[in-house]
């Protein structure tokens, strides 16, 4: 089983959701990756669970989470987990902690990062120092 992360800016137009989309049918097919965590932060996020909702009705052997930084009421079309320990994280570090998890969970991470500051960028550095195989979309 192979895991699959992703991390864009938060302001993402949607502008490469043809190209995410082939990218996340190229890990399912060619890698192998049967398991997609996601987080809810901003507009990449909700892009991404589109297209993971999307394709789970093509490839229904494939498991996709959203990843919260909090315990929330909001309802989602993805399942949703909490990450170990994330209750004992001062809240202003929590989507911080939270993207640290997902990494250490992946062996992929899909980026649309199309500038070197920010959270996406910084969490794609973050990725490529511990050795994940990253495709830039962006």
């Amino acid at each position: 089983m192979s895991v699959c992360t992703f991390f864009g800016h938060r302001d993402y137009t949607g502008i490469y959701n043809c190209e995410l989309e082939k990218t996340v049918e190229r890990l399912i097919n060619d890698y192998n990756t049967d398991l997609f965590i996601c987080g809810n932060t901003g507009a990449f996020d909700l892009n991404v669970a589109i297209i993971l909702k999307k394709l789970r009705t093509i490839y229904p052997h494939i498991k996709c989470f959203i990843v919260l930084s909090k315990i929330t009421d909001q309802k989602y079309d993805l399942e949703t987990l909490l990450p170990d320990g994330i209750e004992n994280v001062p809240p202003r570090f929590a989507i911080d902690y939270r993207n640290k998890w997902m990494i250490e969970k992946s062996d992929y991470v899909v980026a649309c990062v199309n500038r070197s500051f920010g959270g996406a960028s910084k969490f794609t550095e973050l990725a490529t120092k511990k050795n994940r195989k990253v495709f830039n979309i962006g």
